[in-house]
């Protein structure tokens, strides 16, 4: 206002001519008119921009916690991977779990085949036909 009046020629509203400062001027709306389509329509589209913002937020602070859930989870599995794998006992347990089961599965074969088999205690295979 300045630049166009050319000068402090306006004040705020708690003016006072027995004060020499001046207050900056305020403006206050007194009524808005929303019945022009057009700033009903700007409107309506600017608050479904919030709208669309806010759920793309959402919906990224939801998939940042998944994986970080994810992969809270897979740090706890390899750690009990790990403690597992650094029991000398579970790992003897779970060896000889893969030694009978080749064992059955020979066993399978050798019965599928019509052929006697002798397995020995150190892996050895004696087939008879």
């Amino acid at each position: 206002m300045k630049r166009l009046a050319g000068g402090d020629f306006f004040c705020g509203p708690d003016f006072s001519r027995a004060r020499a400062d001046c207050s900056p001027v305020q403006v206050s709306i007194k009524d808005v008119d929303y019945r022009d389509p057009n700033i009903q329509g700007a409107r309506n589209a600017k608050q479904v921009a919030n709208e669309n913002a806010a759920a793309q937020v959402a919906a990224a602070q939801g998939a940042a916690a998944a994986k970080v859930a994810e992969a809270e989870g897979n740090l706890k599995a390899a750690q009990a991977q790990q403690a597992l794998y650094g029991n000398a006992q579970w790992m003897q347990l779970r060896l000889a779990e893969i030694e009978l089961e080749k064992a059955k599965a020979l066993a399978e074969a050798c019965k599928a085949a019509g052929a006697k088999c002798i397995i020995g205690n150190t892996g050895g295979v004696l087939i008879q036909s």
